[in-house]
């Protein structure tokens, strides 16, 4: 057959809108968190992009005569099945684009894509070369199938996550007055995005002059974050609340930033707030539609918005063309135009523009926010990458953050602010994923060797962010506090500094007022290469933060609004459980618990403690301290795996001992694999199949009457205090 206008319209628009549409909008549509744009404005840019493109290569294609299209049209069948198929069969995962280093070993014959491309060119050219068979069906059915791909990939992502389009102009960040500072009344938060905190312990202890280096402030080493990256930690700085999967993140966002942002409540109380991030990776943090309103530099006039979204296209490009590429060429892509890792880094801009710009001018009170890259990957000395995994590079950029904490606070001082002024220097996450990164120095303790080690999936280290705090009037060098402190706690901070009332809407306390009592820590892991989207597994922090013994999984699974229970560890014969918010023994027990300071309360008067585990005594029994609610007493009955037990009574902190039967038990190892060591983890529940069931229920009637007062008691509900298998014989 002879190759015709149709045959090269098809042939270059599928190649085109394979390349510059379907692949980078299915990794767009699976990274919405990531990015800026509004699907239908990456759409539209791409489709218009797209058609350009398309009657570009159509027209060169004509010049060139018909004689060349019978080369041209099975060029153009093998190139598009062949970035189909590296875009969509050859789809490796490498890891996230954070900034980490990629799994670019040449492993699981990803090479063998390259031999792929050579048999195709060979099959395709080959054949229309000789044959001139049609290529019309080929084109029809790719353009097809990748149109369904697509809406199956924003379908799946579920394309109401992203936040809503604005119909007014959207805002960006202008930089214009990032260094102008009040006369009287100041809020200065500097985040040095994952400037871990044990690394900063270890900086202060090689260099204990640091300490009067920067007067007033107080160092809080027993801090954490809720999350172990940034997207989920930057809008806890901001709004004190934590994501925790109960609704979309499009909807936490939007109601966190409107209703309890630092950054609104501060403007309505006639602050001027600057919001200014330096740190490209984070830049998806700062989405203008949330900032526009509560923020004053936030601008719609079209320079600023501009550099935001011709950014935005051209990461996404560069995305798409870092998928379609053999395996080869892939590292090369990374790392000259995904990693953005520019040799002259953030900090040196930031340092050298406060020291030229910084100003003070007028009265009205302000609240500047910074955000620089800090110590995350890729660290960068003079334009030398270096290992990120190499404790003495750490070190290294350390030491030139704690150059620049000084020289910001030299500046600050210099312009004769720093006294009345309120400074915050922190970070959102702490930095290495494997704890034996973990340096504890004056911080070693017993506890580091007397408990079991926390599953690696938990990634404490990365939960272990920096937080240095200056109050207005305080002086005298760095202090060292032992308060536990979350970064929920930032924004009641920032709030009462403000005057302003923190106390109802609230869970974080005010670093300024030593009175409030702390309270159980929350942290919500994830598998990393479902972070944006994954279930979150919700741990308990109660004791200092850097100990292996202070973290409790509470066995709560949060995803799409929902809350499941599971185990993530099997029960060691002997072990006491506690309960309550800060109890060991939480993800045993079944939603039916309620979770108090102390202790878990069956409201319902009836709740069960599931025990995966692995061997038994050979007389076991089960030693429980249950208590009353009512304070009176109650009548009870355990049910293990089961068997009912006599039916017993308790009143204040009643102790029991029941015998736990095993009859019928077969008992195995856990029943799954080593734990993954990449950066990506995923929980590896360690969690055998054998399971001790006990079902506590009150044979009291559920409500009854006091017979004086005539008051409705509820008799019913019963708490638990502790509970062990111990060996009975």
């Amino acid at each position: 057959m002879k190759y015709r206008l149709i045959d090269i319209i098809l042939g270059v628009t599928t190649l085109v809108f394979t390349c510059l549409f379907f692949i980078p909008l299915t990794v767009y549509a699976l990274n919405q968190k990531e990015f800026l744009s509004h699907p239908s404005e990456m759409v539209r840019f791409l489709a218009f992009l797209c058609a350009g493109v398309t009657v570009a290569g159509v027209a060169v294609l004509l010049g060139l005569g018909k004689s060349s299209r019978r080369f041209s049209i099975p060029a153009l069948a093998f190139l598009t099945l062949g970035v189909w198929i590296q875009g969509y069969v050859f789809n490796w995962d490498y890891g996230s684009f954070d900034g980490s280093e990629l799994a670019f070993q040449l492993i699981a014959l990803r090479s063998a894509d390259l031999l792929a491309w050579a048999v195709l060119a060979i099959l395709v050219i080959g054949l229309g070369l000789k044959k001139q068979l049609s290529f019309r069906p080929l084109f029809i059915i790719l353009l097809l199938t990748q149109s369904v791909s697509l809406f199956m990939a924003f379908n799946t992502a579920g394309s109401l996550e992203v936040l809503p389009e604005q119909e007014e102009d959207v805002g960006a960040m202008n930089k214009t007055h990032q260094f102008t500072f009040s006369e009287a009344d100041n809020i200065i938060i500097l985040t040095l995005d994952a400037f871990q905190t044990d690394v900063f312990n270890e900086y202060l202890d090689a260099h204990p002059e640091f300490a009067g280096k920067i007067p007033g402030f107080t160092y809080y080493p027993d801090t954490v974050a809720t999350s172990y990256f940034s997207a989920h930690s930057i809008p806890v700085i901001f709004t004190g609340r934590a994501f925790d999967a109960k609704t979309s993140f499009s909807a936490y966002l939007s109601d966190a930033y409107q209703n309890y942002s630092m950054a609104a409540k501060l403007k309505e109380a006639g602050y001027y707030v600057g919001i200014y991030n330096y740190f490209s990776l984070a830049q998806s943090c700062f989405h203008p539609n949330l900032f526009t309103g509560i923020a004053d530099n936030y601008s719609g006039e079209e320079e600023y918005v501009a550099s935001y979204y011709a950014h935005e296209v051209r990461r996404i490009l560069l995305t798409g063309l870092f998928r379609l590429a053999p395996h080869i060429a892939r590292n090369a892509i990374y790392t000259r135009w995904l990693l953005e890792a520019p040799l002259e880094q953030d900090r040196d801009i930031f340092a050298r523009d406060f020291q030229h710009f910084s100003r003070v001018n007028g009265a009205q009170p302000r609240l500047n926010y910074y955000h620089l890259q800090g110590l995350h990957q890729p660290l960068v000395i003079d334009g030398e990458r270096l290992d990120w995994q190499d404790r003495e590079a750490i070190r290294q950029v350390a030491a030139l953050l704690c150059e620049l904490i000084e020289t910001f606070v030299n500046r600050i001082q210099r312009l004769g602010i720093y006294e009345d002024a309120a400074i915050f220097i922190i970070a959102d996450h702490g930095l290495l994923w494997d704890p034996d990164h973990l340096h504890f120095g004056r911080f070693d303790s017993p506890q580091l060797r007397d408990t079991p080690p926390l599953d690696v999936f938990a990634k404490k280290v990365r939960a272990l962010p920096l937080v240095l705090f200056k109050p207005p009037g305080a002086g005298g060098d760095l202090v060292v506090s032992h308060r536990p402190v979350s970064l929920k706690d930032l924004t009641p901070t920032v709030l009462d500094l403000a005057g302003l009332d923190y106390r109802t809407d609230y869970e974080g306390k005010s670093l300024l007022r030593s009175d409030e009592n702390w309270q159980a820590r929350p942290f919500f892991t994830s598998e990393y290469r479902s972070r944006s989207n994954g279930p979150l597994y919700e741990y308990a922090i109660s004791g200092f933060s850097w100990y292996d013994s202070s973290w409790n999984f509470t066995g709560k699974v949060h995803h799409r609004g929902q809350t499941r229970r599971m185990p993530l560890d099997a029960y060691l014969p002997g072990t006491t459980l506690t309960f309550g918010v800060t109890g060991n023994g939480q993800q045993y027990a079944d939603a039916r618990w309620q979770t108090t300071d102390s202790d878990h309360i069956a409201r319902g008067g009836k709740a069960s403690i599931a025990l995966p585990i692995e061997q038994l005594d050979v007389h076991p029994m089960l030693h429980v301290v249950l208590s009353a609610d009512s304070g009176r007493s109650q009548q009870l009955q355990a049910r293990i795996n089961g068997k009912a037990s006599e039916v017993f009574t308790i009143t204040d902190r009643t102790e029991l001992q029941l015998p736990v039967p095993i009859d019928g038990l077969t008992f195995s190892g856990p029943a799954t694999t080593a734990r993954p060591s990449s950066v990506w983890l995923a929980p590896a529940p360690r969690v055998p199949e054998t399971t001790i069931e006990i079902v506590f229920e009150s044979l009291s009637p559920s409500n009854s009457q006091d017979a004086a007062s005539g008051e409705s008691l509820e008799t019913g509900a019963f708490r638990l205090h502790t509970l062990t298998l111990v060996d009975g014989a």
